[in-house]
């Protein structure tokens, strides 16, 4: 008659395994080294890094979806570009008051001043109203979002405006007229509303392609 062997726990078979048990309440990471994920990390790991906890490393990565450092990046740059624009749009009103450029798109004006006029958001000859950059500044910025066209839209239609309002200002069209301070607020006016132009499709574009891994 053969008697059965006892079945060992595995509680005790995981102490002759010499590791420690995985719960589902543990990450994989915390448990195992993380050359036993991935043995080639240490060949391109810095040597101030490869004493970090592989949890540490988890938590050094950016969380956002979609290739985070790009959209990072891109946000940076659209925030960039709106605050570069609100200072061109303060310089501009700034020498539009000082040299009485009243705004008058397409030759129509209103019985306010250059100073009121700027004030009330109606904006001068030399500089967008000032509703435009606080909108493009509002938009941008956000940087840590998830991926989202509209801020590039938004940022790329107000420098789109920006520079059709310049164009059909009339003091646009008479040169010698302008001032150095004039010439050099439209100039400024209009290298910051195509700035914000090119950063917003970017970012747009960024933010709708498709995220695809990358390959090492």
């Amino acid at each position: 008659m053969t008697t059965a062997r006892p079945r060992r726990s595995l509680g005790r078979r995981q102490e002759e395994m010499n590791y420690p048990a995985v719960s589902p309440c543990r990450p994989l990471a915390d448990v195992l080294p993380l050359d036993y994920l991935t043995p080639d990390a240490e060949a391109w790991l810095p040597l101030q890094a490869r004493d970090v906890t592989p949890a540490q490393m988890a938590g050094a990565w950016p969380a956002r979806r979609g290739g985070s450092r790009v959209e990072a990046n891109t946000d940076r740059a659209l925030l960039g570009a709106s605050l570069a624009f609100a200072g061109a749009t303060l310089l501009g009103s700034a020498v539009a008051i000082r040299d009485q450029l009243p705004g008058e798109p397409f030759g129509v004006s209103v019985p306010l001043s250059v100073p009121v006029g700027v004030l009330a958001g109606w904006g001068a000859g030399i500089a967008a109203p000032w509703p435009m950059p606080v909108a493009a500044v509002m938009a941008a910025a956000p940087a840590q979002r998830e991926p989202d066209a509209f801020p590039g839209t938004v940022c790329a239609v107000i420098g789109l405006g920006c520079i059709f309002g310049t164009l059909i200002e009339p003091v646009t069209r008479r040169p010698r007229s302008w001032s150095p301070a004039a010439c050099l607020a439209i100039g400024l006016n209009v290298a910051a509303s195509a700035a914000l132009i090119a950063a917003g499709l970017h970012h747009r574009a960024t933010a709708r392609a498709p995220w695809r891994p990358s390959r090492s």
